[in-house]
């Protein structure tokens, strides 16, 4: 028999990918798109480009997936992806340890926001943008409150396994000028959830 991602799924339970995973549990992310000017110097010359601001919020209502990221085991994060140019990139939240004061005036909300730049130059058409949270080492969570089928009250997660991700993905349109350059972005969906 043929393994299909739709079908099947993982053999761990991923919140937002069906809806019996996490009965009650609930993962959306709001992702926003803008063009911005980046200043960037080489060789003591500072030019101006265009780049594409990428700025995803993330909720979730999984209390064991919501310790992982603020513990470090777990990250937010969008993977971006332009067929027309190939660009790859996994835009994730910064996962550095933040200083007391910095920690103490945003809380926990840090670990739950994606906010980074793209070069408008590495992009053409349409950008694909899909919010998930990752896991970035080896780790065991509590699947408690997973569904039944899950029996082990603690679940093995290899580094780089989804514990979240949306169902829904934004797509955002690179449109081009004449000149080559690219001068705004059409959004055809900015918020992503999982939610069932």
């Amino acid at each position: 028999m043929r393994y299909q991602a739709d079908r099947d799924g993982f053999l761990h339970p991923v919140l937002g990918q069906r809806e019996h995973n996490w009965p009650g549990g609930k993962f959306t992310a709001s992702v926003d798109t803008s063009l911005t000017d980046t200043v960037s110097k080489t060789a003591n010359v500072a030019s101006q480009t265009k780049a594409l601001l990428v700025d995803a919020k993330f909720d979730l209502t999984v209390e064991a997936i919501k310790r992982l990221v603020i513990k470090g085991d777990a990250v937010c994060a969008v993977w971006v992806y332009c067929s027309k140019t190939s660009y790859r990139e996994l835009l994730q939240t910064h996962t550095a340890a933040v200083d007391e004061n910095e920690h103490a005036e945003n809380g926990e909300e840090h670990h739950f926001h994606v906010r980074d730049s793209i070069p408008i130059s590495l992009l053409r058409g349409v950008v694909e943008l899909h919010p998930l949270v990752l896991t970035r080492v080896d780790t065991h969570m509590d699947v408690s409150e997973a569904h039944k089928v899950y029996q082990d009250a603690c679940q093995f997660y290899a580094a780089g396994q989804p514990t979240a991700g949306a169902t829904n993905t934004t797509a955002i349109t690179t449109n081009t000028t004449a000149s080559g350059t690219r001068n705004d972005t059409t959004h055809t969906n900015n918020t992503a959830s999982g939610t069932r």
